[in-house]
């Protein structure tokens, strides 16, 4: 597999939700999900959709997805003055825990 094909972990956090994708290049999104699906929207009726429980829930659908998609692995970068903690541990703890590597 070359470098330029290599699947990409998208984040991005918002003030009212949360979104994840895995983008791979020649292929498009491959797998994404987010706090407004309807799913999960009504999972977190009520509650914030922007804290470590919804990121950990995102994680874990993301992973599943990916992994259905045949994506064993994920390259992600951490942007500068990126902390590893918080809402960013948990969504990538949950994807470490659901079988798809972080590289």
């Amino acid at each position: 597999m070359s470098s330029f094909s290599k699947p990409v972990l998208k984040l991005f956090f918002s003030n009212q939700n949360l979104y994840g994708q895995v983008v791979q290049r020649g292929r498009g999104v491959v797998a994404s999900a987010s706090t407004l699906e309807k799913a999960l929207k009504d999972t977190f009726q009520g509650q914030s959709r922007t804290d470590k429980k919804a990121a950990a829930a995102i994680g874990t659908i993301l992973a599943a997805r990916a992994k259905a998609a045949s994506i064993e692995h994920v390259h992600w970068d951490r942007r500068r003055g990126e902390t590893y903690h918080g809402k960013l541990a948990a969504l990538l703890d949950a994807i470490k825990d659901a079988g798809v590597q972080l590289k």
